[in-house]
């Protein structure tokens, strides 16, 4: 009796499928990657992603932004980003040394997404902040602090020269916003900043 009141449901439920398709009712659609799971390697960061609806989406916004920034983007300066996306890549797969891989897989989603973000215009610009700078190779360091999330800042140097500019996530540190990427450490207490631009450490004030 059990198994034949099982057996009625199931036909219901395929019953009131078909219905909704036939009403045209939109069925629920699972986000899927950019990349194609059924060639994935058992046990990589990207099994995960495929089995992991949340992430799954993550990466597809990755990937329209990252492909965004590609078509407007000239070719020669869409090497530096793709070395930029390469590096990123390799971090993100990083996560299977981590307490909880899953919530760095996803962490590592989120500031790249910020950054493209930003990179793909789809992030209104704020009026920059202007910053005197001493102990270093120039003097002037222009700041673009991008409400994202996680932030997201864009640091320029005056003079140019060598590594002319970052753009580097942050979080919050005791009321203060930290911007770290390799090669750039910033934060701004009270309009006085501790910069390590390039391996030397600088010290700005605020304009």
């Amino acid at each position: 009796m059990m198994e034949e009141d099982g057996m009625k449901m199931k036909r219901l439920t395929m019953v009131s499928l078909a219905a909704g398709v036939l009403a045209g009712q939109a069925l629920p659609v699972l986000a899927q990657p950019s990349f194609d799971c059924a060639a994935v390697r058992a046990g990589s960061p990207e099994e995960m992603i495929c089995g992991d609806e949340g992430l799954a989406a993550l990466d597809s916004e990755m990937d329209r932004l990252y492909r965004k920034i590609e078509a407007q983007t000239s070719a020669e300066d869409f090497k530096t980003i793709h070395a930029m996306q390469q590096g990123w890549l390799s971090g993100r797969n990083e996560g299977w040394k981590q307490a909880d891989p899953r919530q760095w897989v996803e962490d590592s989603y989120r500031e790249r997404i910020a950054v493209l973000s930003v990179q793909a215009g789809e992030v209104t610009v704020p009026d920059p902040v202007e910053y005197t700078c001493s102990g270093g190779a120039f003097d002037g360091l222009t700041a673009v602090f991008y409400d994202t999330d996680p932030p997201v800042g864009v640091f320029t140097r005056t003079p140019p020269g060598d590594w002319p500019q970052y753009i580097a996530t942050g979080w919050d540190d005791d009321g203060a916003v930290h911007y770290n990427i390799g090669g750039l450490d910033f934060i701004d207490r009270d309009g006085k900043a501790d910069l390590n631009w390039a391996g030397t450490p600088m010290q700005c004030q605020r304009m």
